[in-house]
């Protein structure tokens, strides 16, 4: 997973405010690299940074978009799993 991935994933986790301290230890990160990634998603509106910048959450929209994809990925895997039962997989043989 690619580290803008899993920020986003965990600030998508609760439609609240996270500490900048709490994203760094949860993504293993350093503080420096942790807000440029933060300054970067906050430049192209992905996020939202309080006024004194220690804070952030995702923008409803991209919330919304993380959620829905997050869904499409369940139906398909599940989808997956009915199509690769053990019948057919034997029948193809």
């Amino acid at each position: 997973m690619l580290i803008i991935d899993l920020l986003l994933e965990l600030l998508n986790k609760r439609k609240a405010w996270h500490n900048i301290n709490e994203i760094v230890d949860k993504a293993s990160l350093s503080k420096l690299e942790a807000s440029s990634i933060i300054n970067f998603l906050a430049r192209y509106q992905f996020i939202l940074l309080d006024e004194s910048g220690q804070k952030a959450k995702v923008v409803e929209e991209i919330h919304e978009f993380l959620t829905e994809i997050r869904q499409e990925e369940k139906r398909n895997s599940i989808q997956g799993v009915k199509r690769l039962s053990p019948r057919r997989s034997l029948r193809s043989l």
